[in-house]
């Protein structure tokens, strides 16, 4: 990404709204995409977040909203507007999963409303004590932190929710998403952007052309 050019015009504007462990991780690649989006990044969450997005909205100052997990699905939702969401890669899992065994043998790994059969499939292969867990809503979490640390586990990976529910509970949280993972999702942001671009013009000339039309009648 050339990060010496100069901005492009009319850049799409796009709301961060995550927690602030994923927006330190985002703001430290925005350098990267500031000459083709307008970044906000906004430390807020669930009710606060929505509040947050719907004022900017009511103030024609966004056009995306960028966040994940099960914030990302609460803003998806609860906003008319697109919402795109930083997804979990392969490679980000292993990754997390090779800092994680260098804390501990046992690992757990909590995600938002499903786990991976795949890696339940892996996790002999890849010689780990592993456990899944998910949860639905933030309190659902707390109840299986409590379980985990019951049950003796030190180390927790997941996303930000899960990695500051850790915190919280004096457990070793990894954090799930990568540098890698944010430059993707920033892709689709643009490819998004296109997109709207592209149908508002087609919507503007539709709408000179009825107009032209009613004038020749």
């Amino acid at each position: 990404m050339n990060t010496q050019s100069s901005p492009i015009p009319n850049r799409p504007r796009v709301a961060v709204i995550s927690y602030s462990a994923l927006s330190r991780l985002i703001h430290s690649v925005t350098d990267d995409y500031r000459n083709l989006l307008e970044i906000k990044i906004i430390n807020a969450v669930f009710n606060e977040g929505v509040k947050a997005a719907q004022e900017l909205l009511d103030k024609g100052e966004i056009d995306i909203v960028m966040s994940a997990g099960a914030n990302g699905e609460y803003l998806r939702d609860a906003l008319d507007v697109p919402v795109v969401l930083v997804e979990v890669s392969g490679y980000d899992l292993l990754a997390a999963l090779q800092r994680a065994r260098r804390l501990d043998n046992r690992i757990a790994i909590v995600t938002y409303r499903k786990v991976s059969q795949e890696l339940e499939d892996l996790k002999d292969l890849l010689n780990l004590e592993l456990t899944q867990l998910s949860y639905d809503t933030p309190d659902d979490a707390r109840v299986k932190f409590q379980q985990l640390k019951d049950g003796g586990y030190r180390v927790v990976v997941g996303a930000s929710l899960v990695t500051e529910l850790a915190e919280q509970a004096g457990m070793t949280p990894v954090f799930l998403y990568s540098r890698h993972s944010i430059r993707r999702t920033f892709e689709d942001v643009l490819q998004i952007a296109e997109v709207k671009r592209k149908e508002k013009a087609r919507q503007q000339r539709l709408e000179i052309l009825l107009e032209n039309v009613q004038a020749g009648v």
